[in-house]
């Protein structure tokens, strides 16, 4: 009987590895990179050595740098003048 404890417990920690890439991947693809950063980090620590958790480190690495141009082109845009502040 234990067994089957096991194998229920390691079926529970393989659907909320997979449950937390989905919602990352949702939220990638919603634009929301911070939010999909955040699952994404989630997964590396919880579920760290398997390659549910690989696959989130590169993710995070791929959009890293896109948060950092939005956050870039955010503050370029905000040190603009506006329409009439001249």
């Amino acid at each position: 009987d234990w067994w089957r404890t096991g194998t229920e417990a390691m079926q529970a920690l393989q659907s909320r590895r997979y449950i937390l890439m989905r919602l990352g991947q949702t939220l990638e693809s919603m634009g929301d990179y911070e939010g999909a950063i955040a699952q994404y980090r989630r997964v590396t620590s919880e579920h760290s050595g398997s390659s549910t958790a690989s696959e989130a480190s590169l993710r995070i690495r791929r959009l890293e740098p896109r948060i950092k141009a939005t956050a870039e082109r955010s503050a370029a845009e905000g040190e603009s003048p506006q329409d009439g502040d001249e």
